[in-house]
């Protein structure tokens, strides 16, 4: 067993770090009711924290869920990343025994536990940031907002890496509107090649029939297109956001994207002309065997296949008053 958020947070409180965890201490931050600040997931909880001597601005990151792989997992991510420079990542670095919490009494040796030093991403999550802009109709922040996304979309599309649950609260927004992931539970690098991912993703943005032997450079792609296409629908309706957002979303949910003929949603995007050709290629993955987008970048800038109709017929030289079978085939157009 692992400690709870609250154990951590007992010793987050008191700067219970052992002098064995490479120097590193750190004084809590406060919120205004003079409690520290931190949030929780299903398996981890986040602190707020400052750099005892530099004042610096850091996020510790404690596991409630005790998983055997977890230290060689992120230290293979830590290695990976650190040699990518890009505004769109946080450094950090895992600590094999970065707290002691009091939770085992009787083996005192037990209750050292690992934990990341990352970066502090200044800034509200996505969703955050989405409401505030679309309840005050702020379009051309919107629209900024948009294009960011897409520069993160292509950094991601260019590197041999994917985030594994891109989504609403994994993607901080500054007071410039800059971009940054967080949260690299889910991540691919190329030393994982081969192996099954661990985790899914977060419904509302991922393809239904994606699956754990999914685990490659282009498990991005479906999150990528709904992500951007949301963006798109937001500049140019802002009151679809308080329509359509349940917490869980941005705009799609997994209903949507099992009964995509059934949905008012996709309904109402399909006859939207910004939105149009891009719901069309949302509906078209859904409807894929596949969960990877072979044309994403020129569908994120607006280059779309040009749409086709083959009509053929059996026999290819029919005799008079023989009956003829005539069969279409649709290539990006729906009838």
């Amino acid at each position: 067993m692992y400690p709870s958020e609250l154990q951590y947070k007992h010793s987050v409180e008191n700067k219970m770090y052992p002098p064995t965890n490479g120097g590193f201490r750190f004084l809590p931050s406060i919120n205004e009711n003079n409690e520290v600040i931190f949030s929780s997931g299903g398996r981890a909880v986040v602190f707020k924290v400052n750099e005892e001597s530099t004042g610096k601005p850091t996020a510790l990151k404690f596991f409630t869920v005790e998983d055997q792989n977890r230290f060689q997992h992120y230290l293979e991510i830590s290695n990976y990343l650190k040699n990518i420079k890009s505004k769109f990542l946080v450094n950090f670095q895992i600590i094999e025994n970065l707290i002691y919490v009091e939770f085992d009494n009787e083996n005192p040796d037990n209750n050292y536990f690992p934990g990341l030093v990352m970066d502090w991403a200044n800034g509200v999550t996505l969703q955050s940031k989405l409401k505030e802009l679309c309840e005050k109709d702020e379009r051309s922040k919107i629209s900024k907002l948009k294009d960011n996304f897409k520069k993160l979309a292509f950094f991601l599309l260019s590197e041999s890496i994917s985030h594994g649950d891109l989504k609403h609260d994994n993607i901080i927004v500054n007071d410039n509107l800059d971009l940054v992931l967080v949260d690299y539970d889910g991540i691919y690098i190329p030393t994982f090649k081969g192996s099954q991912s661990s985790e899914l993703g977060t419904s509302s943005f991922q393809h239904p029939q994606r699956k754990n032997t999914d685990f490659n450079q282009r498990i991005d792609d479906f999150s990528i297109l709904t992500i951007y296409t949301s963006l798109v629908a937001f500049e140019n309706n802002p009151a679809l956001f308080n329509k359509y957002y349940d917490e869980q979303n941005l705009l799609f949910s997994l209903e949507d994207f099992l009964k995509p003929k059934k949905s008012e949603l996709f309904k109402n995007l399909s006859n939207q002309s910004e939105t149009k050709a891009l719901t069309f290629y949302i509906k078209q993955s859904l409807a894929s065997e596949s969960i990877y987008i072979d044309n994403l970048k020129d569908l994120l800038n607006g280059k779309f296949p040009k749409p086709s109709i083959e009509i053929s017929h059996s026999p290819t030289t029919p005799l008079i008053g023989q009956k003829v079978k005539i069969s279409l085939k649709n290539n990006d157009v729906d009838f």
